[in-house]
């Protein structure tokens, strides 16, 4: 689930299938992307995080734009997809 066309067919199924907003979800994964670059990193500053409909990832510190390796990205959006599937199964099993 890599390809950016891949994770804006996730928001749809999520919101599809669970009734969550997209707004939601791409909050949910915001919040994970933070944790996971500062667990990556060790960069505890605050941060700006971008992430679009296509699963496009974009850090921003201080209004610049972080650059970061693109295995740290990959790293990113991998942890944001298992953390939404883990939430939203675990929704499903709990209603």
């Amino acid at each position: 689930m890599s390809s950016q066309t891949n994770f804006e067919q996730f928001v749809k199924e999520l919101t599809d299938f669970r009734q969550i907003s997209e707004t939601e979800i791409l909050h949910m994964a915001v919040q994970v992307a933070a944790k996971m670059y500062r667990f990556l990193t060790k960069d505890l500053d605050a941060l700006d995080i971008v992430i679009d409909k296509n699963g496009k990832v974009e850090l921003y510190k201080s209004d610049k734009q972080v650059k970061i390796s693109k295995k740290v990205k990959q790293l990113i959006v991998w942890a944001v997809f298992r953390s939404m599937e883990n939430k939203i199964f675990l929704n499903y099993r709990i209603n």
